[in-house]
């Protein structure tokens, strides 16, 4: 179901046959020889913790400034892809990463996540040319944003430079983000901003086996 870890715990071999009397005929009788497992199987869930942030006004028209001025260099670099037919990743950075941060101003990171933004776009399909909302998800990585679990509080790359935000979620969503691992999408919906965590959730199963190896027969 899941990729993971095995590991397995052996319960001592059993052997088991019918018993006989001295002197009592044994021929016919059947050992069936068998062995019991422990099995125990760590394996992982890919889950998405979801945090409201809670920015001042200025932070919030830095986030919405950063998140126009990176979806409008990913319909640019869209144009440019759609032009050269290079929709690869590693091709368009290539070709474009450095057009790119002279005409858009961003970060360097920043613009590698657009170009992978783009990147993704066209892995479904090349049929049509993409284009970007003004406000679509940034997905940010941890050279651009960090966690302060211990106070909650973001620290996040924009355009007016690095923002320390507060942040709020339920008990659940707390609790996963002790399991983080990947990118963080940078959401604005509804007037507000969030972030979208991806997480890596263990799960832990123990199953019984009992492996029959056959008869032996006396």
């Amino acid at each position: 179901m899941f990729g993971g870890n095995f590991a397995k715990f052996h319960r001592p071999l059993r052997l088991e046959a019918r018993s006989f009397s001295c002197g009592e005929e044994k021929r016919g009788a059947e050992r069936q020889l068998h062995s019991s497992h422990i099995c125990v199987i760590l394996s992982y869930m890919k889950l998405i913790a979801q945090v409201k942030l809670l920015p001042d006004d200025e932070q919030q028209a830095y986030l919405l400034q950063t998140l126009e001025q990176a979806n409008a260099l990913c319909n640019w670099l869209s144009e440019q892809a759609w032009e050269l037919q290079k929709f690869r990743r590693f091709d368009l950075q290539a070709a474009c990463y450095h057009a790119a941060r002279e005409r858009s101003g961003l970060s360097a990171q920043m613009v590698i996540r657009c170009i992978a933004k783009v990147a993704d776009a066209y892995t479904l399909d090349k049929r049509t040319q993409r284009s970007f909302k003004p406000h679509g998800a940034i997905a940010y990585d941890d050279r651009i944003l960090s966690w302060q679990t211990n106070n909650q509080r973001v620290s996040i790359w924009s355009v007016g430079g690095r923002l320390n935000i507060p942040y709020q979620a339920g008990k659940r969503q707390l609790e996963l983000l002790a399991y983080r691992q990947g990118e963080t999408d940078l959401v604005y919906r509804k007037g507000g901003s969030t972030c979208w965590q991806c997480v890596t959730f263990p799960i832990l199963m123990s199953v019984m086996l009992t492996l029959h190896w056959g008869s032996i027969w006396a």
